[in-house]
């Protein structure tokens, strides 16, 4: 669980999410949901009213296991999902760009220090 600061007001942010990992990958997929609207739903509340946005990556190997020599490399698939009430299909604000472009790059980035941790 994480709790976002919001002045005045805490919100409380639940994470629901699934993992797996074999030899022909790994994969991460959660949904932030917020614990007063998933207490509305457990109590009979209509969950049309709630929004599940998930997200997450996938990561395989570029080859499979067992096929040749050499070095393995990984292919990093993302997926994001968000709500933006500026943009439509014909337009996304720059600032909107922005935003998007620093959650890549910063999602990007954690995954290749967590995935060098051990080499290091």
């Amino acid at each position: 669980m994480m709790q976002v600061n919001s002045s005045p007001n805490k919100i409380e942010i639940l994470y629901l999410q699934e993992s797996y990992t074999d030899e022909t990958g790994s994969y991460i997929v959660y949904a932030p949901m917020d614990i007063m609207a998933m207490s509305k739903i457990l109590n009979g509340g209509n969950p049309k009213f709630v929004s599940i946005l998930p997200s997450g990556f996938s990561i395989m190997p570029d080859k499979a296991p067992g096929q040749g020599d050499g070095a393995v490399g990984s292919i990093l698939t993302l997926a994001f999902q968000s709500v933006d009430r500026l943009s439509n299909k014909e337009y996304m604000p720059q600032s909107t760009l922005k935003i998007i472009n620093a959650i890549l790059s910063t999602t990007v980035a954690s995954i290749k220090d967590a995935m060098l941790f051990g080499i290091r």
